[in-house]
């Protein structure tokens, strides 16, 4: 396990490491957001959430607590410097996988449902979109329940008329 998301994480274009989409949106929400509406992939490994201020994509706490579990079993037996340097891999693995692809809201011109996917408008050029996000071999915007999504866009609407 530990292999293969390392493989994955340094297979990453290293400009393509960082998260945020805008760049002046953070990614630590030290605003305090409130979030309006959070829904969950069929399998429950990916959400999206709605906050008062931005539109966020992340690994559901579930999926991150197994991969969490995993690496930790990865790391049990190991001993001596390959621990030390394992420890620290993990520890960057974890702190790559908490993070969280958000969009402002204003940076969002609208949120729609068509052939079975959420689709995102984006006011100007982001140079790293929901629709990038893969969960399996799709598209993660695909994997969310219908109802879910349009529950979702409902949410969006409101809090975009609003601003």
């Amino acid at each position: 396990m530990l292999f293969l998301i390392l493989s994955l994480v340094l297979a990453l274009p290293t400009n393509s490491r960082h998260i945020p989409v805008n760049p002046s949106a953070s990614s630590d929400f030290s605003r305090h957001e409130n979030e309006i509406c959070t829904i969950y992939t069929h399998d429950n490994e990916v959400k999206l959430v709605l906050t008062t201020h931005s539109v966020y994509m992340q690994l559901s706490d579930e999926k991150l607590d197994e991969i969490n579990r995993d690496l930790d079993e990865d790391l049990q037996g190991v001993e001596g410097l390959g621990h030390d340097i394992a420890a620290s891999i993990i520890s960057g693995i974890k702190n790559l996988l908490n993070e969280k692809l958000s969009v402002e809201i204003d940076d969002i011109d609208s949120v729609y449902y068509k052939d079975s996917e959420l689709h995102f408008d984006y006011t100007g050029y982001q140079w790293l979109t929901f629709d990038k996000i893969h969960n399996g071999d799709h598209i993660a915007l695909s994997d969310f329940p219908r109802e879910d999504a349009l529950k979702f866009i409902n949410a969006f609407n409101i809090v975009k008329e609003s601003r």
